[in-house]
């Protein structure tokens, strides 16, 4: 066969599209479609995470009329399923804003966690944590 031949079949060959509103509406389609799903993934996800209303017992070194501290923890733990300990009893206290705290550790030191329980992200197993009082 003769390239130009081939070039000329090529050209004739719309693939699956008819028109261009077919393929629009299909565009779309899609588009609402994979919208729904990531709308409907994300609901389901919300399940799993930990409503901010569950109150923990008031920890006993916690002073309310200490306006110096932005943001207080005492004895975090987080224990997953299968008795994992990932994180044990932290506790640290950011004075002010212009203090920058860090943690530091191996992969699966409980960095994540730590800073997932304090933004509610994840449920606390115990313990407490107190921003702005």
């Amino acid at each position: 066969m003769p390239q130009a031949q081939v070039f000329d079949d090529w050209q004739a060959c719309d693939g699956f599209v008819k028109d261009v509103d077919t393929a629009l509406l299909a565009m779309a389609l899609s588009s609402l479609a994979s919208l729904l799903l990531l709308v409907f993934v994300e609901r389901i996800k919300l399940l799993f995470y930990q409503s901010a209303e569950n109150a923990y017992e008031a920890a006993t070194d916690f002073n309310p009329n200490d306006k110096s501290k932005y943001l207080q923890t005492r004895n975090l733990t987080k224990t997953y399923s299968g008795n994992v300990e990932a994180v044990k009893g932290i506790s640290f206290d950011v004075n002010s804003n212009k203090e920058i705290l860090g943690l530091l550790g191996a992969n699966g030191a409980g960095k994540s966690s730590t800073f997932n329980m304090v933004t509610m992200q994840i449920k606390r197993t115990s313990g407490d944590v107190f921003i702005f009082n």
